[in-house]
């Protein structure tokens, strides 16, 4: 019951940002937003797999302070801003590139995440930015050869930490690649099992990613 409630909350947080995002009036008043669609690389750290080997999607909205030039505003300078971007993101691990799939381990986890940030300008066009990030477990898979199971090994929240760089190509279109780790781990498991190095599991990914300014 208490992650269907966490479900909900995200849901209905969710259909809010887009509605602001899509609204002509708050936009032009107080934020730029759009849609985001990323391509993720992740690894989990405390498992018995190495490399960035788990290929996932990351589709969501983002909103972010309207910059206003020629002025500062409220003391805070020109060069930073902040936002805040929703999405669905997959995180996970694989051995299926290394391995048959009869010994394959592969964990799957799915997160509705938020992420509130800061971005600092280096110029018109190059941003750094860091940020939380704050996901709800929406389900999880875990393959062992050809077994397949859900765990509730799992927590269902995953706090982490992000930074990166944002550069846009035009007025309404940017890329980014961010490195996002899990502040503290995600699952405790027991390190008697084979699939275990670490009793606290973290997640660690590379996203690469665009977004379009409406």
């Amino acid at each position: 019951m208490l992650r269907s409630n966490k479900k909900h909350f995200f849901y209905f947080f969710l259909i809010n940002v887009i509605i602001l995002s899509f609204s002509p009036m708050a936009k032009a008043q107080f934020f730029d937003g759009g849609p985001i669609i990323g391509l993720v690389a992740s690894q989990i750290d405390g498992d018995r797999i190495a490399g960035y080997d788990k290929a996932n999607l990351k589709l969501g909205v983002f909103i972010e302070r309207k910059m206003k030039r020629g002025r500062r505003r409220r003391g805070i300078s020109k060069k930073w801003n902040y936002g805040t971007e929703l999405y669905y993101i997959g995180k996970g691990s694989s051995t299926k590139a290394k391995t048959a799939v009869s010994n394959a381990l592969v964990i799957q986890l799915h997160y509705m995440e938020l992420s509130p940030y800061t971005v600092y300008a280096l110029n018109k066009n190059v941003f750094i930015q860091g940020g939380i990030s704050i996901g709800s477990l929406l389900s999880n898979t875990f393959t062992e050869g050809l077994n397949e199971d859900s765990s509730d090994e799992f927590n269902s929240i995953d706090l982490g930490y992000f930074i990166g760089i944002k550069y846009y190509l035009t007025k309404h279109i940017a890329i980014d690649t961010r490195v996002q780790r899990s502040i503290i781990p995600f699952a405790t498991v027991n390190t008697d099992s084979l699939s275990y190095t670490d009793s606290g599991l973290r997640n660690i990914l590379i996203s690469f990613n665009a977004y379009y300014k409406l």
